[in-house]
């Protein structure tokens, strides 16, 4: 039949759209690894709060030791000094012991701090490994999406106009025929058959579809079980 070459062309053109926009559709966005690192990072500003919150409570320890040792210093001096009243050196000796309680609470304090700080800072710098690595890993996936997207779309426009000349160098009977069954068979009007099975439908034709193709090669046949159109390459007739 006139224009049945024509249309064996314009579907395995119609294949390769399809298999190449699936293929466009497939592609790794990279939002999924946005939404990790976002993540890895949301942490990571949490543990770096906390740091700089254990950093402060530090320097403000060691404040208060220095403050209380400096005063501790001063009350040793006044206690050891000549002409102190037995009076005074009981409130002295109060004090004192009252401050040596106190130094020991702020160190027991900066030891638990200095501790805890530590183990932030671990944890800060393994989650800034993870974001840094994590981050190379969306750029880099980010830019294969972008590569292929233009790839597939460069192909898309070649196909697409050497789909047109065919369909204008095609029977119009044929056409609308072949476009009524690619609206009904979801893009695929014809398909191949190879191994006598309808690439179509997966499913095996019959004998006798198979017997006529073979003979007529040239003529439209339709699968048996799913209705498309159907053709064997002449390499397998």
């Amino acid at each position: 039949m006139q224009g049945f070459s024509e249309l064996v062309q314009l579907s395995l053109i119609d294949l390769q759209i399809r298999s190449i926009q699936n293929e466009i559709d497939s592609l790794d966005d990279g939002r999924a690894c946005k939404k990790e690192l976002e993540a890895i990072n949301q942490k990571l500003s949490i543990a770096l709060a906390k740091k700089k919150q254990v950093s402060s409570l530090l320097d403000d320890l060691k404040f208060k030791y220095e403050k209380a040792s400096s005063e501790k210093k001063k009350m040793e001096t006044q206690l050891f000094s000549q002409g102190v009243s037995p009076k005074t050196i009981s409130e002295i000796q109060a004090r004192l012991a009252s401050i040596n309680s106190h130094i020991d609470e702020v160190e027991t304090g900066q030891l638990e701090a200095m501790e805890a700080l530590e183990k932030i800072t671990v944890s800060c710098d393994k989650l800034q490994a993870m974001s840094d690595q994590k981050t190379q890993e969306l750029e880099t996936v980010t830019q294969k999406f972008k590569n292929m997207t233009v790839k597939g779309q460069i192909k898309l426009k070649e196909l697409g106009l050497e789909r047109e000349a065919i369909r204008k160098a095609t029977d119009p009977s044929l056409l609308s025929r072949y476009d009524r069954l690619a609206e009904q068979k979801m893009g695929l009007a014809m398909v191949e058959i190879t191994n006598n099975l309808c690439t179509g439908c997966q499913q095996p034709i019959s004998v006798t579809l198979c017997d006529s193709i073979k003979s007529e090669p040239e003529e439209i046949h339709y699968c048996n079980n799913c209705g498309r159109m159907v053709f064997i390459r002449r390499t397998q007739v």
